[in-house]
């Protein structure tokens, strides 16, 4: 059997991909029938309506991608598509009963179960594909044959990266360099094909690839434009690493700007619908551990009362989302007026008292910071609000503190 079948086949795979998807939406909805309404058998009613869902999901489904290659991506990334893609479909399907006046006609029940047995399925289905290429590609099938072509150390992760996941299906047929040798230190097996300029030769010889990869720092522009110009007559895949030296990236993503492309240095991922989001969850979680921990907090505060002088609650100035700053809330662990000499870094000499220091070797203390957290003054889950003095310390001192 030829091991590059599957490639030279690649636009009949999508086919029946398509068709094995309509397959396991139709046999989705037979089965949330049989879930639901105790029926392995579906009226000519429910035929028309599953019939529509597979139209839309042709012209759906697309447009989410899912039919591209997957072959290194996450399969987290995968699921998220599959979601949106199936969630469209319905969104549109319920559009049409509402505006045709036919929602009476099926049950809401079934089409729920439909929701969630469907993803589940269709899920389910790219697993066993995605599990069968991986078993395909390690094995020496569908490969796609690399050439990597670059002027920085990145390359050689790339390379040693690749070959730890023969899964992917990626085989390296060589690497062009000005200075391999300084490089790789001579630690790597791929052959040194010449300089970073003999590309366009290479391949104008008819060797076999499919895809050229280009590491770069971003100040060999004149080089890059150089190579690009080099491979103009050729029908390979080009893809871009750029290899950022020293910049430092945090929350990196790409992006587009009024139809340009960005890449995200150092962004906050807290932007748009996932902030909102975290914010629900965030006050949603913190009320109902608020609410179970209230016994628990009243047994504390009498305890702290009664065994020495001073308020329940320790109130301290933190730096909060985007530097707004507020008074965070801790049980109070320590002596009254500690600070009154000023703020320190770390022990300052006193011992908590006793009911503080059970309440700090236990992280009960920090309970009432759920309060702060109701009030969308912190998060659950996220950077460590720090006094401002210190702040003014860290963000010269710590690479990207701020």
């Amino acid at each position: 059997m030829r091991k590059n079948i599957l490639k030279e086949y690649s636009s009949v795979f999508y086919v029946l991909l398509y068709f094995f998807d309509w397959i396991t939406l139709v046999f989705s909805a037979i089965v949330s029938h049989r879930i639901y309404l105790k029926s392995w058998t579906l009226s000519s009613s429910y035929d028309l309506i599953i019939g529509i869902s597979l139209l839309f999901s042709a012209l759906i489904f697309p447009r989410f991608d899912l039919y591209r290659p997957w072959r290194a991506s996450l399969i987290v990334d995968e699921m998220k598509m599959i979601l949106l893609a199936w969630f469209s479909v319905l969104f549109l399907l319920f559009g049409f009963l509402f505006v045709t006046k036919l929602g009476a006609t099926y049950s809401r029940g079934w089409m729920g179960t439909w929701l969630v047995v469907g993803f589940f399925f269709l899920l389910t289905e790219r697993l066993l594909l995605r599990s069968l290429l991986r078993l395909l590609r390690s094995r020496g099938f569908n490969q796609r044959n690399i050439i990597i072509v670059g002027l920085s150390g990145l390359f050689g992760d790339l390379i040693r990266k690749i070959q730890r996941m023969p899964w992917t299906g990626f085989n390296i047929v060589g690497v062009f360099s000005s200075d391999a040798e300084k490089i790789f230190g001579g630690s790597w097996d791929i052959p040194f094909l010449g300089n970073w300029n003999e590309v366009g030769s290479y391949l104008q010889k008819g060797n076999s690839v499919d895809q050229v990869w280009i590491v770069m720092p971003l100040k060999e522009e004149e080089k890059l434009k150089s190579l690009l110009h080099a491979l103009r007559h050729y029908t390979v895949d080009i893809r871009f690493f750029p290899d950022f030296f020293e910049v430092r990236l945090l929350n990196h993503s790409l992006s587009e700007i009024a139809g340009f492309p960005v890449i995200n240095l150092s962004v906050s991922p807290m932007d748009g619908i996932n902030r909102y989001v975290k914010a629900f969850e965030d006050r949603l979680l913190s009320a109902i551990f608020l609410t179970a921990a209230l016994p628990l907090m009243l047994v504390v505060a009498i305890s702290i009362k009664l065994s020495s002088p001073g308020p329940i609650f320790y109130r301290q100035e933190r730096v909060g989302w985007n530097g707004i700053r507020f008074e965070i809330l801790k049980f109070r662990t320590m002596p009254e007026n500690l600070e009154k000499e000023g703020v320190q870094w770390g022990k300052n000499g006193k011992e908590p008292t006793r009911i503080g220091r059970f309440l700090r070797k236990t992280s009960i203390d920090e309970i009432p910071q759920f309060i702060n957290v109701l009030k969308g003054e912190m998060s659950i889950v996220g950077p460590r609000p720090e006094r401002p003095i210190f702040v003014e310390k860290f963000k010269d001192e710590i690479p990207g503190y701020m």
